[in-house]
């Protein structure tokens, strides 16, 4: 059989067109994301160090000045686990929630949203339960809303994770965009998508217990 040598010209070509350094953000992202997971999966690393490294990958990649993450705990509440971009005093406010799965569903009366993408929901600091420690500028709140567009202080997004079983595990909380708009649409896709990752390696981390096997940060 004869044996047909590569062409150097294309293969070199081929190599320079598909490099696996990133090009672009998109795939800073994908390229963050890949590492992040692969790590986790390939050693002992526990949850607090996946959620820490989700939080400052969706804190540096995308507009958010604020990261929330929390998970479902052994009481069957849900709790903030990790955040990054809040002040010491708005964490700790925070450290002191629990929300009921009745909350977490969508409490119209409670926490009033608006359905928004596949699996979040955005939410008006108008509207929203007078819980001003958790936030970082609470004399912001009163502030008058200028646009539509505008994402001012008091307003967040949830974004919800899922287990195999589309049980909810816990949810991300984006608020405090850089320009004080709303987030491109890209943006919420992107959230989606690493909460689809997030959700199913939550779950199976814990699959035994159901819940989260985690100590609080």
């Amino acid at each position: 059989m004869v044996k047909i040598a590569i062409d150097p010209q294309q293969a070199k070509h081929i190599r320079q067109k598909y490099s696996p350094v990133p090009q672009d953000e998109d795939e800073r992202i994908i390229d963050n994301l890949e590492q992040v997971t692969d790590k986790f999966l390939s050693s002992d690393k526990g949850l607090e160090y996946l959620l820490h490294e989700i939080a400052i990958l969706i804190h540096r990649r995308f507009e958010f000045k604020e990261v929330a993450i929390g998970l479902l705990d052994f009481d069957g509440k849900f709790r903030y686990k990790v955040m990054q971009g809040f002040t010491s005093a708005s964490e700790a406010a925070r450290k002191s929630l629990a929300y009921t799965k009745a909350d977490m569903a969508g409490d119209s009366e409670r926490f009033p949203s608006i359905p928004i993408g596949h699996a979040s929901e955005f939410l008006n600091g108008e509207t929203l339960p007078e819980e001003f420690g958790i936030y970082n500028r609470p004399s912001q709140l009163a502030k008058h809303r200028e646009s539509p567009d505008e994402f001012k202080e008091g307003d967040y997004i949830d974004t919800f994770l899922y287990g195999r079983h589309k049980e909810m595990v816990g949810w991300i909380e984006v608020s405090g965009t850089k320009d004080g708009k709303l987030p491109e649409r890209s943006t919420l896709f992107w959230l989606e998508m690493i909460a689809s990752v997030l959700g199913l390696l939550v779950a199976q981390e814990n699959r035994s217990l159901s819940v989260p096997r985690m100590k609080s940060v």
